[in-house]
């Protein structure tokens, strides 16, 4: 998911993993296309774990934004920020997040401070 989608604003990308019982997850990285421009330290990262497979149709631009600034709870689930991730080129990596993770909650990583591209 992607708010706001319109071209050269920040937007927060979210991405969603199923829960997986046998197995958790040490590392992640996500590569974003090459029209992308990533600059770590623009970035906030946030892990959010819900039994709500469907979480995405209680997120909307204001929504999101509250999330983000820790100011609101989505579907009675907490933010947590993820502050040990590092950049390169395209790519977000987080390791260590095993302990952000259970094997029963569907996963969903926030990602804001991405300026979305002029094309797509």
């Amino acid at each position: 998911m992607n708010s706001p989608k319109e071209a050269g604003l920040l937007a927060t990308y979210i991405f969603k993993t199923s829960p997986i019982s046998t197995f958790t997850a040490e590392n992640l990285a996500i590569t974003f296309p090459d029209n992308f421009f990533l600059i770590a330290s623009e970035l906030t990262i946030a892990i959010v774990l819900s039994t709500n497979s469907r979480l995405f149709s209680d997120l909307t631009y204001d929504v999101v934004q509250q999330v983000m600034a820790n100011d609101f709870t989505i579907a009675n689930t907490e933010l947590k920020t993820y502050a040990t991730f590092s950049v390169n080129e395209n790519t977000v990596s987080m390791t260590n997040i095993s302990s952000h993770l259970t094997t029963t909650d569907w996963t969903y990583v926030f990602i804001r401070g991405i300026k979305n591209p002029a094309m797509y």
